[in-house]
């Protein structure tokens, strides 16, 4: 980040130079062009009024469409002010793109800024806090677009308050989802029935995989189980967008609908499933959101509980060779080994290369006999040379 100019804003005197400067500082010189000072300055006002109500509220973020001018004809803006968040300008970007919005510009200062309470002013510098001042790395956004229809900006409004509320809470609870992954380390390494610590030890290493950059976790939850039956009405812990509070601001039942896989977990032998939701991610991708279902032992290796984590797998997942991935290790070996293919062959290199290359959302969800019928097909289809 650049160095900040030293530059004091009062709520109630004119506008500095300085300020809009610092707002327009990374916007194309050429989307400049098509603005007067004027227009600019209206524009840089409406930021630094959100930028008061948002120290004066303290609300999780601030939000705000105002109309502005460009070349002399009225326009849209929607200015946003937040703590720096990861994922914070991908996730408003999405909800234009599902629009079909274009962009004049947008700007987007990562600010650090000082909030004086006795003046109700801001000090736009990285110096540190003095008595009865608060200090915050801000992420000031505007997006300036053409003027929209009502209905279909309060649709714009609306997508942008539930990915915010969405990245709120999982920035809010990520360091809680993490502990809880590694609770359940140590419930598999203490807990997991004796004919399972093979595949426990595989649900170990997988989750630990997971934390190493290859997963985005969003949304966890934690329930306890009853003589065998889901005692879905008695929550034990939800963290995220999977968190009681962002369930109720969102009233989107789709999140809190469970896939086919997951419902079965309860009653099948495995203590793992990876697989699809059945809503998509109002954060980072606007993509599936991938679902992770995993079982709970006591101290007797009897089950009472089931994890459900929800998130995106990162691009670094999906590069990683499936040799790589613990979970899906053993699949691609099992599939190597029931074929009996040499490696250093035509078709065992084919096989290994099937398996690189096969979509890992369906290399999760498809087992291993399935994984072999469709090899096999791949492997027949005759070889055409190149022309």
């Amino acid at each position: 980040m650049s160095t900040q100019p030293a530059l004091t804003a009062s709520k109630t005197a004119p506008l500095s130079p300085q300020f809009a400067s610092l707002l327009f500082a990374n916007v194309c010189e050429d989307d400049l062009a098509s603005y007067s000072a004027e227009e600019l300055e209206k524009a840089a006002c409406i930021a630094r009024a959100a930028l008061f109500t948002f120290f004066e509220k303290e609300p999780p973020f601030y939000c705000c469409t105002n109309r502005a001018r460009r070349n002399g004809k009225e326009i849209e803006t929607l200015t946003i002010v937040s703590e720096n968040k990861p994922f914070l300008l991908g996730s408003v970007l999405n909800v234009f793109n599902e629009q079909m919005v274009n962009l004049y510009f947008v700007a987007h200062p990562v600010i650090d800024i000082v909030y004086n309470l006795q003046q109700n002013c801001l000090h736009f510098t990285p110096a540190s806090p003095q008595a009865g001042e608060v200090k915050k790395r801000i992420s000031v956004m505007q997006f300036h677009f053409s003027t929209l229809a009502q209905e279909t900006l309060k649709k714009i409004e609306k997508a942008v308050d539930l990915a915010l509320n969405h990245l709120n809470f999982a920035v809010r609870d990520w360091q809680l989802m993490v502990q809880n992954l590694k609770d359940i380390t140590k419930n598999y390494e203490d807990c997991a029935p004796q004919q399972c610590k093979k595949e426990a030890g595989e649900v170990v290493q997988f989750l630990d995989w997971l934390t190493q950059d290859h997963f985005t976790f969003l949304g966890l939850q934690h329930y306890c189980l009853k003589d065998g039956v889901n005692n879905a009405g008695k929550l034990k812990a939800g963290f995220g967008i999977l968190s009681p509070e962002c369930l109720h601001l969102q009233r989107n039942h789709a999140f809190e609908v469970l896939p086919e896989e997951l419902i079965s977990l309860l009653g099948g032998e495995e203590l793992l499933v990876v697989t699809k939701a059945n809503a998509r991610s109002y954060v980072h991708r606007p993509v599936w959101l991938d679902y992770i279902g995993l079982k709970l032992f006591d101290e007797k290796g009897v089950q009472n509980g089931e994890i459900w984590i929800l998130g995106l797998f990162t691009s670094t997942a999906y590069m990683s060779s499936v040799f790589d991935i613990p979970y899906l290790q053993r699949k691609a070996k099992n599939v190597i080994k029931s074929l009996g293919f040499d490696d250093s062959d035509h078709s065992g290199k084919a096989l290994r290369n099937i398996l690189e290359t096969y979509p890992r959302d369906e290399l999760f969800r498809t087992d291993v006999n399935t994984l072999i019928e469709l090899s096999l097909i791949h492997i027949s289809e005759p070889t055409r040379p190149e022309r």
